[in-house]
């Protein structure tokens, strides 16, 4: 083997084991924070927060997104029916896209965190602060209004 392709394959192989982004690692600490997710997530997993880093969404937008998923999976109507576990973040995909456009209220999205903790035993992650979002941080404003308000 020539010795050019074996440099070339050895900084392929380092070039793989960058260091995800501070987004990335807030969204899948998030995911694995969930009751019914894997404790580490899969190399797709990882595939997927970074596209919705490049996509631009908001951190708080999939944190809501990813407890609003979960609480509806764990309080449905009918509890005995027993579901496998969530083995994907691409679960919660259809769920980031129902909020594009909604608004997200901090209290209810809190409420929510409050809920799932009753299961886990623990609260969920918070949102980081720092500079993985500042747009979340700014829309972070609690409500004068102690009314929950739903989504949808």
């Amino acid at each position: 083997m020539p010795k050019d392709a074996k440099n070339t394959q050895n900084k392929n192989r380092n070039h793989d084991k960058t260091l995800p982004s501070p987004y990335v690692c807030s969204v899948l600490q998030l995911y694995t924070d969930l009751p019914h997710t894997p404790r580490r997530p899969s190399r797709d997993d990882r595939f997927v927060a970074h596209r919705l880093q490049l996509q631009n969404i908001p951190l708080l937008r999939v944190r809501a997104a990813l407890l609003l998923g979960s609480a509806r999976r764990l309080c449905r109507d009918n509890p005995a029916e027993h579901l496998l576990p969530i083995r994907s973040i691409r679960y919660f995909l259809p769920v980031v896209e129902e909020l594009k456009f909604a608004h997200l209220d901090t209290d209810y999205i809190e409420y929510l965190d409050h809920k799932l903790s009753g299961f886990i035993g623990r609260k969920v992650s918070p949102v980081p602060t720092g500079d993985v979002d500042r747009r979340s941080q700014v829309s972070l404003k609690k409500r004068s209004s102690k009314q929950l308000r739903l989504p949808w």
